[in-house]
């Protein structure tokens, strides 16, 4: 290993705070339903696809809508910060992503996905 080599901590998986404790976005908009992972700045969590999401239409939801939930990790990432901090929560933003992988049109109705975000902003 290099000295320039970064050693990333550990994620916290345990005694994580609901996602509504942590995102300024309310039900139904609110899909992230719960943080799984979380370091600073890196986060995971799920969402599962519901009939009350206003999004859905004849039972999918396009995958368009993905960035929004990859905003709402984002968000969970700085929330949990300034929870940890005993700060405010933040508004999360999504200024760049080149590396979106999306493997289908839509998603289904009833199917839970993994939403991930990570800092990258020191990665070339």
């Amino acid at each position: 290993m290099s000295a320039d080599a970064k050693t990333e901590e550990p994620f916290q998986t345990q005694n994580l705070p609901a996602v509504s404790e942590l995102v300024p976005h309310q039900t139904p908009v609110l899909a992230l339903e719960r943080l799984t992972h979380w370091r600073i700045g890196a986060a995971r969590g799920t969402m599962t696809v519901r009939g009350s999401n206003p999004f859905v239409y004849a039972g999918k939801l396009h995958t368009a809508m993905s960035l929004e939930y990859m905003a709402q990790c984002v968000a969970a990432c700085l929330g949990m910060e300034a929870y940890r901090e005993g700060g405010n929560v933040r508004v999360g933003m999504v200024i760049a992503c080149r590396k979106m992988q999306i493997h289908k049109q839509a998603l289904q109705l009833g199917e839970t996905y993994l939403v991930q975000a990570e800092d990258r902003k020191s990665v070339v």
